[in-house]
């Protein structure tokens, strides 16, 4: 597809991600960013978050697509008291930047049919390559998906370097890894569960090697490139693999079984990632009321409340819904990807999330499976193509069909055909 022109005046390209010692400022105020990847949550947590939230931002906390949480609306002369606070509550990263970008799923460890334990291979892979590379190897935005091969897979997650367990045909435990290449996932090869992170850990070295500085991703490399690295592979025990099918990537919400009909979670999402401290709270209440000790953010905006007992997974996610939060997979605004928009994004002059809410009630009529609301052509709550994407510019929305943020729009709507729109 053709590319718009874009320039300085159209979105601000960061190049980096917010955390908590190095806030990103927006619209209403600094982001605060949370790295909960490859930790689990206890009610407690999200008290001090709310609470957090309540006195030092705006009361407004996203779950990102990298399973982190946001605190939106801190001022500046805040962030001590915020620090402060986040230690107190035993928040606070000890060394904030030697986290890597490392995603595993977010049931992992809870018994969803997960083929090994894959909480060790995450903090093996960050040891790995802390060792390797040190805290400022990797670009900012390099990634890790880890995939026990349970219920949840991260097949529709974008990451750089891909790690998924499964059993080969010996029925003996391998990791599969893969790199990111604009065609998708290249598999390497597999290797064993004990030399899976030094393994990966060696990719991203290859990778630091041959780059150029303008190259922050594995799919950034040349086809010659890739070979290269991956010539490297017999030196780190990496053995040839049969052609890995897809996994269905399903993201259930409410009560949540896995494949031998045993409750291990209940599912709560947000529409469009957006909490408030009053969520926090009621969720940490429902979750001390029923018993559950502990919570796990998802890369797809929601939270899971990690059980065994049918009663509190039930209980919990009434007290979700109650809430207004969302606990069936197939609500149609779970179709929908929305940026803040404006006013709580600088970069976005229109109301991304009433827009979002005005076209749910017609996704299924239009026969719309895929949408994303943007306020600029940045894109930055969906990078991926979607079946439509509006991209907001003054009171009016462009209209890209199959594509992204960035592609050529085929027409311009207002807020109003939105609301009566009958085809595309």
């Amino acid at each position: 597809m053709t590319r718009l022109g874009s320039t300085s005046e159209d979105y601000r390209v960061r190049g980096w991600c917010p955390t908590v010692r190095r806030p990103m400022a927006t619209g209403d105020g600094l982001i605060v960013r949370l790295n909960t990847q490859r930790r689990l949550l206890a009610p407690d947590d999200l008290v001090a978050l709310a609470a957090i939230s309540d006195d030092h931002g705006n009361g407004l906390i996203d779950l990102t697509r990298r399973a982190n949480l946001q605190i939106r609306g801190a001022a500046e002369n805040a962030l001590p008291a915020v620090w402060h606070e986040l230690e107190a509550a035993g928040l606070l990263p000890e060394d904030e930047a030697s986290t890597h970008n490392i995603l595993l799923a977010p049931l992992a460890g809870a018994g969803d049919g997960e083929v090994t334990p894959i909480r060790p291979l995450a903090v093996a892979l960050a040891s790995a390559l802390s060792m390797r590379l040190g805290a400022h190897g990797l670009p900012d935005k390099f990634s890790f998906a880890v995939d026990g091969g349970g219920l949840l897979s991260l097949g529709d997650i974008a990451a750089d370097i891909r790690l998924r367990a499964y059993r080969d045909e010996h029925e003996q435990v391998v990791v599969a890894i893969g790199t990111d290449t604009p065609l998708g996932t290249h598999w390497l090869g597999a290797t064993t569960p004990d030399d899976a992170a030094a393994t990966a850990a060696a990719i991203a070295a290859g990778f630091m090697e041959h780059r150029s500085a303008s190259q922050r991703h594995m799919r950034d490399l040349s086809v010659d490139t890739l070979d290269q690295i991956a010539s490297r592979c017999t030196a780190w025990h990496i053995k040839a693999l049969p052609t890995l099918s897809d996994r269905a990537c399903v993201h259930p919400l409410g009560i949540v079984r896995n494949q031998a009909g045993r409750v291990v979670a209940a599912g709560v999402a947000a529409a469009f990632g957006r909490m408030t401290s009053r969520h926090l709270r009621h969720l940490a209440q429902a979750a001390a009321d029923t018993g559950i000790a502990a919570l796990s953010v998802s890369p797809w905006r929601s939270l899971y409340a990690l059980t065994h007992d049918e009663k509190q997974a039930a209980a919990f996610s009434a007290s979700a819904a109650a809430l207004g939060l969302l606990i069936d997979e197939n609500d149609s605004l779970l179709s929908i990807d929305a940026c803040p928009g404006a006013p709580s994004c600088a970069s976005s002059s229109v109301d991304t999330h009433q827009a979002a809410r005005t076209l749910a009630p017609q996704l299924a009529r239009l026969g719309i499976h895929s949408c994303h609301v943007s306020g600029c052509n940045k894109g930055c709550a969906r990078s991926k193509v979607a079946d439509v994407t509006l991209v907001g510019t003054g009171d009016t929305f462009a209209l890209v069909k199959h594509g992204t943020a960035r592609d050529k729009p085929v027409r311009t709507l207002t807020l109003r055909d939105l609301a009566s729109m009958q085809h595309l």
